[in-house]
């Protein structure tokens, strides 16, 4: 009998030491479960602060090219427009070498 007590008290000690092991096993997973949803949040509200950066920038660039072609337009107008009085200037130049 006393041999029976002494295994069950064994078994006993080993179940305690098996919970406190799955206790401490668990702590431990909420712990991490706690840092892995702190850097969750985290990353969430940096993707969003990304998100609308970005959104600014593409609306940024968009403007700007928009810009950039009507400089472009600009140019190219005043160019033709610059040859066209470069043409008329060497027209007149020519007439009056003609009529000396």
């Amino acid at each position: 009998m006393a041999y029976k007590e002494k295994n069950l008290n064994v078994y006993s000690q080993q179940l305690v030491s098996h919970l406190g092991d799955l206790k401490d096993k668990k702590a431990n997973l909420e712990s991490q479960i706690s840092n892995a949803m702190t850097e969750k949040t985290s990353l969430e509200n940096e993707m969003i602060r990304l998100t609308e950066r970005l959104a600014e920038l593409n609306e940024n660039i968009k403007k700007k090219n928009e810009a950039k072609v009507q400089y472009m337009a600009s140019i190219q107008e005043t160019e033709a427009n610059y040859m066209k009085v470069l043409q008329n200037s060497q027209n007149a130049l020519r007439n009056l070498k003609k009529g000396k």
